[in-house]
């Protein structure tokens, strides 16, 4: 049997030796790539100079047992995919298809972390600019982008947190901050005006015009109360006289 494999090793391996990689693919770890190149009857893949398994008779035989519950074979389509990704698994991938459409190719793949959340916060508010800071945990190649509706307007390739100073042309306008790596990518968005207190300063106006205006009716009623009270004073004490005067 290891006869055998050193011999469906040998044969793989000498069509990869001048084998140039057809294409960069990116993943994200614990999550799942699939393969572009499809084996449909019989074929190999590789890894780093190895054979993981043979693919034959809609049924992978394992080569390497590491891949064994994470390699699944879609013998309708012939697509590859390997699943529960981890960063040591990036490197050169190599399919062979020995039957039906023969062909040899290799990829690249790179399996970066999870890009994190980015949050924002406010400094420096006052009525005419604020300033926006976006803030990322620390992560493979993670860059920090803000975006001004589809407008991008910022951009750190290397720094945790990235800082944007707005104007106050610019408080109505809708913000996003984007981290991303070449993997994948999150966002956030923000309405400047809520963010920089401009909200807050409209409703401030509104509730001092509302005092105000409860103040007016409260006066107003005092007022209508003291005329009817003085109406019903002036009353009583006419009606007092004529009942003097008649004695």
């Amino acid at each position: 049997m290891d006869k055998m494999r050193s011999l469906i090793f040998f044969m793989v391996m000498s069509s990869f030796d001048t084998l140039e990689i057809k294409d960069n693919l990116t993943a994200t770890e614990g999550g799942s790539i699939t393969l572009p190149a499809p084996v449909v009857k019989l074929g190999f893949l590789l890894y780093g100079g190895e054979v993981l398994a043979q693919l034959k008779n809609k049924d992978i035989d394992f080569y390497e047992k590491s891949f064994r519950n994470r390699l699944l074979w879609n013998s309708s389509t012939g697509l590859l995919t390997l699943t529960d990704l981890q960063k040591n698994d990036s490197g050169i991938y190599g399919i062979q298809s020995k039957k039906g459409n023969v062909f040899t190719v290799s990829y690249k793949l790179s399996v970066y972390e999870c890009v994190h959340q980015p949050s924002v916060k406010a400094s420096a508010v006052s009525a005419d600019s604020c300033t926006l800071v976006c803030l990322v945990e620390k992560g493979d190649e993670t860059t920090l982008l803000w975006y001004r509706g589809e407008e991008r307007v910022n951009q750190s390739s290397s720094d945790l947190s990235l800082s944007l100073t707005l104007h106050k042309q610019d408080f109505s306008s809708i913000f996003k901050c984007v981290a991303a790596n070449p993997a994948e990518e999150k966002s956030v968005s923000i309405n400047a005006a809520v963010l920089c207190g401009q909200n807050n300063t409209e409703e401030k106006g509104y509730d001092h015009g509302r005092v105000g205006l409860i103040l007016i009716s409260a006066l107003s009623i005092l007022t209508i109360a003291s005329f009817i009270t003085w109406m019903f004073v002036m009353k009583k004490c006419r009606k007092g006289d004529s009942q003097s005067q008649g004695r």
